[in-house]
């Protein structure tokens, strides 16, 4: 790559790789490789022939020839599902099908190991926790933590039979870490400075296990379940569930071919509904099974099966049909994150002031004060979110500009309530009592206003100058306690 193209800045911080689109993340990916002298793109083929990645323990590292018989391999299997023939009886046909259920889960996963370049650089679900990437930085930095080599992470997202091998952007789990990894290569290599060795060999040294056949959502699913089991190390927040709808809204159309509208809740469900778990993929529902009937259960049939066979909701309820996602189970579970979706614009920037800032301050392991119930009280929302019968109800003050207003205040109040007032270093309720609370709080005292402030510094004068019992009244209403 010529060197007038690469981006080199020697103001260059940790976090400014948040900032970047996917076009520069992709040209950064091809900087990087060269400067680590790893393939990627058009970076280390002949007559130069730099590795892929390291081997790890006796895992051999990515070849494009392995991986294409491995594929091969998937999608013959895939296409192969057993039929049942007349001269079969049932416990025969079990058997084959037993069989070759069996032989798709071998066969829907390799292990290798592969260099970060080959990982996407996105966030694979909402903003990246810039707070917790960069203390986990930090903490590698220090020696506090070690790079861990052996860890085998699980990666999918890409369609196997369209790729393009030497431009990977495989989803993995354990996102996070990977991106501090990543972020402080970067980090070097921008500022145009030696990368220390130990963070070559780490970047070098990615060990996965590619689940073939799944999605860049199913991957996502896996994520969140390990997330919620190992709650003490990355909490799971109404946020993750929040930004997986919105992920699901924004992806379905183009996975579905148009056939799931992102616009209709039934829809969204349908779409959830239909990721399986991708370890074992043809271990699918009864009710999906009968559905699918003797075609093979790839994605594509499924989308299918669900919008040609008149599922509804009714036919969740009677069949007693469930999602595949630890915190988002029925039906009305994921409506409600399709209304928060719909009715709050302001949710990346409320996560970067709160969540992401507890983070950063290395309180991301405390309960989020921000709860289920108030990210999802509807009294929160413009009316967006509510169909037109519904719609009637919302006041005028919280709808159209004046709540995205409104909507701006409760991120500004929130913020100023954790952290203006120390709130958080002993948080262990929600910040508001309620939705109501809240969107009430931040008209009364959020900006552009700041009502009880501007009636304060009329009757006292400026805020420097207010004695210490009309500064601890002040605190009293603001901090909420």
């Amino acid at each position: 790559m010529a060197a007038n193209r690469n981006r080199i800045n020697k103001d260059w911080k940790f976090e400014d790789i948040f900032s970047l689109n996917k076009v520069e993340l992709d040209a950064l990916k091809v900087q990087v490789a060269a400067k680590l002298q790893c393939k990627y793109k058009n970076v280390g083929g002949p007559p130069f022939n730099f590795p892929w990645a390291l081997s790890v323990g006796g895992t051999p590292p990515f070849d494009p020839d392995v991986l294409s018989k491995v594929v091969k391999e998937y999608e013959d299997l895939m296409s192969n599902k057993p039929t049942q023939q007349d001269d079969d009886d049932e416990a025969v046909f079990k058997t084959k099908v037993d069989k070759w259920a069996s032989d798709l889960s071998r066969a829907s996963s390799w292990t290798t190991v592969i260099n970060a370049c080959q990982l996407s650089w996105e966030s694979p679900n909402g903003p990246w926790n810039q707070g917790y990437i960069t203390s986990f930085w930090e903490r590698m930095v220090s020696e506090d933590i070690k790079w861990d080599h052996t860890l085998d992470r699980k990666v999918g997202g890409c369609d196997v039979a369209h790729m393009i091998v030497n431009s990977l952007a495989l989803v993995p789990m354990s996102a996070s870490s990977l991106m501090a990894l990543i972020a402080g290569v970067v980090y070097y290599v921008v500022r145009d400075e030696a990368v220390p060795a130990f963070l070559r060999e780490a970047f070098l040294s990615v060990k996965v296990t590619w689940i073939l056949g799944a999605s860049k959502d199913e991957i996502i699913n896996l994520s969140i379940q390990e997330n919620i089991e190992q709650h003490k190390r990355k909490r799971h927040t109404e946020f993750d569930n929040i930004f997986q709808v919105r992920q699901w809204m924004s992806m379905m159309s183009s996975m579905s071919g148009d056939k799931l509208d992102p616009k209709k809740a039934i829809d969204v469900v349908k779409y959830a509904l239909i990721m399986g778990d991708p370890l074992h993929p043809a271990d699918n529902p009864t009710w999906l099974k009968a559905l699918l009937g003797d075609k093979p259960p790839t994605f594509a049939n499924k989308v299918v099966a669900i919008t040609s066979h008149g599922v509804h909701k009714r036919f969740i309820s009677e069949n007693k049909i469930s999602i595949k996602h630890p915190e988002m189970v029925r039906y009305q579970q994921v409506v409600q994150r399709v209304r928060a979706v719909a009715g709050f614009e302001y949710w990346d920037l409320l996560h970067k002031q709160v969540w992401q800032e507890m983070g950063r301050k290395g309180l991301g392991h405390l309960p989020c004060p921000l709860t289920s119930a108030l990210l999802l009280d509807p009294q929160i929302y413009t009316s967006e979110a509510f169909n037109k019968s519904e719609r009637e109800n919302i006041p005028m003050w919280r709808d159209g500009a004046n709540g995205k207003v409104i909507q701006q205040a409760m991120v500004e109040v929130a913020r100023c309530r954790l952290f203006d007032h120390n709130v958080v270093s002993g948080v262990s309720k929600a910040l508001f009592s309620s939705g109501s609370h809240w969107t009430a709080f931040a008209r009364l005292n959020g900006p552009p206003h700041w009502h009880i402030d501007t009636v304060l510094t009329k009757e006292f004068g400026p805020k420097e100058s207010w004695n210490d019992s009309v500064k601890a009244a002040w605190k009293y209403v603001d901090r909420g306690v």
